[in-house]
């Protein structure tokens, strides 16, 4: 059995994609490297009928949605994608409360579906960890991370996915009970929240099967 089905292996997902047709999905991340390494890294794990496309834009999150909806509508017909994702965080320093509403309505608004973090997107990393419920400022989590990966957490490094995917059974878990703490839900108050785990569930089912 080769590493990789190995890999695949440590997960108890049923492809639900059983159709030959290529399916077709677009990730727009806020992040050019962050979010972009995390989420290239998981193409390589899908089947040959899965086409991921993965852009990181370095755009606030209304950006963003705008320019996914200018591709999905560049790519409607027989080229369509089958999937448009965008990936964005809430935190402050890149999106004002009211674009990060704005962003998550006009993705709804289009088809669109949004994986947002509250406050940002290494919020998942530490959920590969351990469950965390508790508010820590947007600073504080390069540091939380480096002690759990005992040694300095690069937002630029590449790797992330395959050094957490052993953990990734966890952090899904961990995501969802977090998620359903807040009822109702106001993604631009929940602190800390993730949706993160249902675009990565979703990739999951696509999945290369064990050999």
């Amino acid at each position: 059995m080769s590493p990789k089905a190995k890999r695949n292996n440590n997960f108890g997902f049923q492809r639900k994609f059983a159709t030959r047709e290529v399916h077709k999905i677009l990730l727009v991340c806020e992040g050019k490297k962050t979010e972009y390494y995390y989420f290239e890294d998981f193409r390589l794990e899908l089947n040959n009928l899965i086409k991921l496309k993965v852009v990181g834009k370095g755009k606030n999150a209304l950006k963003l949605v705008e320019i996914a909806i200018a591709e999905k509508n560049l790519n409607a017909g027989k080229n369509r994608y089958n999937q448009v994702w965008c990936v964005f965080d809430r935190d402050e320093g890149s999106n004002t409360k009211e674009d990060f509403i704005k962003a998550i309505k006009l993705a709804g608004q289009n088809g669109i579906s949004v994986a947002y973090s509250h406050p940002k997107f290494e919020l998942w990393y530490l959920l590969h960890f351990a469950f965390h419920n508790t508010p820590i400022r947007p600073d504080d989590y390069d540091g939380k991370l480096s002690g759990k990966l005992s040694k300095p957490y690069q937002k630029t490094a590449k790797g992330m996915y395959e050094k957490l995917l052993e953990k990734q059974g966890g952090a899904i878990k961990n995501a969802a009970r977090l998620l359903n703490q807040y009822t109702p839900r106001n993604p631009v108050q929940d602190d800390p929240s993730t949706t993160v785990h249902i675009l990565v569930n979703k990739l999951n089912e696509y999945r290369e099967e064990p050999q």
